[in-house]
C-alpha cells in the first residue's frame, strides 16, 4: 500500500515483487527485498583498437580479459610501485578482492600489498575474478601504481587491475553466483573521441540457458562522441558471465560503459 513522505518503507507495506517486475531498485540497495541484492559493474577503457572481435571494456592492456578453469585457481597480486605497500606504504596498503569460487560462491579475500613484490592469495581456487577495491591506504588515498591480479606463475595473464590514482578496479565482467538469477534492468555507453563505436551486452546465456564459454550477444549500440542508455529486462542464469566489450572501425575510441541488474534467489 501506499506510504506517505518520510515514512520509512518496510517490507510489510511494500507491494509484492519478483524477478521480472522489479524496477525499484532503491528498495533492493536499501534491503527491503529479501532474497534480492544490487549486481552491477562499470568500466573505461581510454584506448579503443580495431580489434575484430572486439576489446573488452576494463583498464588492462589485453583485449579479452581471460576466464580461470571452473576449478579456480591461486592468483597473484603486484603494483607497478613501491608506495602501495601496507608495511609504510603511502598509496594502497591492502586490497579486497571479491570473486566466485570453484563452488560458483561469492568470497573475498583481503590481501596485503607488498609494492612491487608479488604476494599470492591464501584462496586456490578462485574461479573468478569480480572486482578489487582498496580497504587501507596511506597518505596519498589512491593506488601509487597500476595494481594487477594474475594467474599464479603467468603475469601476462591478468584477470583485473586497479590503475594508478584509483582504488577500484574498473572492469565490466561479473559472474552470477550459484543459486542465484541476475534480471538485467539497463544499460550504458559513451563515446568521447569522435570514433565510432559500436558497444555491445554480452553473455554466456541466451534466454536463461547457460552456454559456457560463449558470449552471446545481449543487445548493441553504436557511439560517435556520445552517450546512450537502453532500458531492458534480460534474465541471466547462475554461473553465467556478463560483460561489455567494444568495436571500433575508425581510429582509437575512448569508452566508459557499465551495466546494472538485480541478483535474486533462485
Amino acid at each position: 500500500m501506499p506510504y506517505d513522505h518520510g515514512e520509512v518503507p518496510s517490507r510489510s507495506n511494500l507491494p509484492p515483487v519478483d524477478a521480472v517486475s522489479c524496477t525499484d531498485r532503491s528498495a533492493v540497495a536499501a534491503g527491503l527485498i529479501p532474497g534480492a541484492s544490487i549486481f552491477d559493474s562499470f568500466g573505461e577503457r581510454t584506448s579503443v583498437g580495431t580489434t575484430a572481435t572486439g576489446e573488452d571494456v576494463w583498464q588492462g592492456t589485453a583485449t579479452t580479459i581471460p576466464v580461470p578453469p571452473d576449478v579456480g585457481e591461486q592468483m597473484t597480486l603486484i603494483s607497478s610501485d613501491d608506495g602501495d605497500d601496507n608495511v609504510g606504504g603511502t598509496g594502497a596498503k591492502i586490497v579486497r578482492v571479491h570473486y566466485i569460487d570453484a563452488a560458483g560462491d561469492e568470497q573475498v579475500e583481503d590481501v596485503e600489498m607488498d609494492g612491487q613484490v608479488e604476494v599470492d592469495t591464501i584462496a586456490t581456487d578462485i574461479r573468478f575474478v569480480q572486482h578489487m577495491h582498496s580497504v587501507s591506504v596511506g597518505a596519498t588515498g589512491v593506488a601509487d601504481g597500476n595494481i594487477t591480479i594474475y594467474q599464479k606463475g603467468d603475469n601476462t595473464r591478468i584477470y583485473s587491475m586497479i590503475s594508478l590514482g584509483g582504488n577500484m578496479s574498473l572492469t565490466t565482467n561479473r559472474m552470477v553466483p550459484r543459486g542465484k538469477k541476475l534480471v538485467i534492468s539497463g544499460w550504458k555507453a559513451t563515446e568521447t573521441k569522435a570514433q565510432r563505436c559500436t558497444t555491445r551486452l554480452r553473455s554466456t546465456s541466451h534466454n536463461g540457458i547457460l552456454f559456457p564459454g560463449i558470449f552471446i550477444f545481449i543487445d548493441t549500440m553504436t557511439l560517435t562522441d556520445s552517450a546512450l542508455r537502453s532500458e531492458r529486462a534480460v534474465l541471466i542464469p547462475a554461473l553465467a558471465i556478463v560483460k561489455l566489450s567494444c568495436w571500433n572501425a575508425l581510429g582509437t575510441a575512448e569508452t566508459s560503459a557499465g551495466w546494472e541488474g538485480v541478483l535474486y534467489d533462485e
